[in-house]
């Protein structure tokens, strides 16, 4: 027998079986967790174009400005993420960020898988009217805190 252990497969388990004919068994299984670092799923909905397809393309006002509007509500409390995405978009207004004009077909397909405030706020983006965007989102989180209020 060679100095390296041989590796047979059986079922899910690796044994590998030494000189001294002690064996060693590693476990393994298929990882169906969500890659939370390259591919988190709070950053990929139905429109099927992650998140950063647009924000790689933005400066870093707009950019979090449309991070928080497009994961509100997967991860953590929609309204504090709205409310973030509301503070990135007076920030970008102060500053008079400018969105890159080859994202709107990329913010008009995820836009079309959001309720009408969260569309027209990342529409808005895109046409670099941040203090209609801030409107909008403030709407938007008076919806949501009346309707916790009601329930």
């Amino acid at each position: 027998m060679s100095d390296k252990a041989k590796v047979v497969p059986f079922a899910s388990f690796d044994f590998a079986v030494s000189e001294d004919k002690a064996v060693a068994c590693d476990f393994f299984s298929i990882d169906d967790s969500p890659d939370m670092v390259n591919h988190p799923p709070h950053y990929k909905d139905a429109s099927g174009i992650e998140c950063i397809e647009v924000t790689k393309y933005m400066s870093f006002l707009g950019g979090n400005c449309f991070k928080y509007l497009y994961r509100a509500g997967s991860k953590g409390d929609a309204i504090e993420d709205l409310k973030k995405a509301a503070w990135y978009a007076e920030q970008a207004w102060f500053t008079e960020e400018v969105t890159d004009i080859k994202l709107i077909d990329n913010i008009v397909k995820i836009a079309e898988h959001r309720n009408v405030n969260i569309a027209d706020a990342m529409y808005c983006i895109f046409e670099d009217m941040w203090a209609d965007v801030k409107k909008v989102i403030e709407d938007e989180i008076a919806r949501l805190e009346s309707e916790a209020v009601d329930d």
